[in-house]
C-alpha cells in the first residue's frame, strides 16, 4: 500500500510532463504551419503582381505594333489603337532615366501612367495617369496603406548618331506585404523601337 501511494506522485509528474511536451509540440506545429502559409500567400502575391507586369509589358508591344502597322498600311496613324501609341510616345516620356533604372524605386515620376481595359465600348484599352487615381494593381497586391502600385515609367533614347528612336519602357510594382517585412518591388524593362 505505502509503494502504490509512492508511485501516485510520479504518474502525476509524468502527466504533467507530457501536457507540457504536448502544448510545445503543437505550438511549434502551428508556428511552422503559419510561416508556411505566409510564405505561399507572399509567393502568390509576387505570382500575381509578376502576371500584371507581363500583361503590361504585352499590351505596350501590341500598341506600338497597332501603330507600326498603320503607319505602313498608310490606313491612319491617328486611328484607335495607334493613337495610344501616339499619345505615349508625344506626351507621356522622360529623358531621365535616373527613377526609371533605380532598383527598389517605390515612387513614381510625373509622367507614369498604366494601360487598363476602358469601359467605354468604342474603345477597348486606355492610358491612365499614375497621378489621376489611387495607386493600384490588379489584382491588388498588399494590404498596405503605402502601397506604391503598379505604374509604367517611359524614357524616350538619347542616341543622336543614329535615326532610329526607341522608348525604354520600366514596369514596376511596389507594396507592402501582407506577410510583413519590407516592401516588395517587381520591375521589368523592355525597349520599343519606333517604327
Amino acid at each position: 500500500m505505502l509503494r502504490r501511494l509512492a508511485e501516485r506522485g510520479d504518474t502525476l509528474i509524468e502527466v504533467m510532463l507530457s501536457v507540457v511536451v504536448l502544448s510545445a509540440v503543437t505550438l511549434g506545429g502551428f508556428s511552422i504551419m503559419n510561416k508556411g502559409i505566409g510564405v505561399s500567400y507572399g509567393v502568390l502575391e509576387r505570382t500575381e503582381t509578376r502576371a500584371v507586369v507581363g500583361q503590361q509589358l504585352e499590351l505596350l508591344t501590341y500598341l506600338r505594333d497597332q501603330y507600326a502597322q498603320a503607319a505602313a498600311s498608310g490606313s491612319g496613324e491617328g486611328l484607335y489603337p495607334a493613337t495610344l501609341w501616339t499619345d505615349i510616345r508625344n506626351n507621356r516620356t522622360s529623358a531621365d532615366t535616373a527613377n526609371a533604372t533605380a532598383p527598389n524605386s517605390c515612387v513614381p515620376s510625373t509622367d507614369s501612367f498604366f494601360i487598363e481595359q476602358n469601359t467605354a465600348p468604342s474603345t477597348t484599352y486606355k492610358l491612365t495617369n499614375y497621378t489621376a487615381r489611387t495607386p493600384l494593381t490588379t489584382p491588388k497586391a498588399g494590404t498596405g496603406s503605402n502601397d506604391g502600385g503598379l505604374w509604367i515609367e517611359a524614357v524616350v533614347s538619347k542616341d543622336t548618331e543614329t535615326t532610329i528612336s526607341y522608348i525604354d519602357f520600366y514596369v514596376k510594382a511596389c507594396w507592402d506585404s501582407t506577410v510583413g517585412g519590407e516592401k516588395e518591388t517587381i520591375s521589368s524593362t523592355v525597349r520599343l523601337y519606333d517604327r
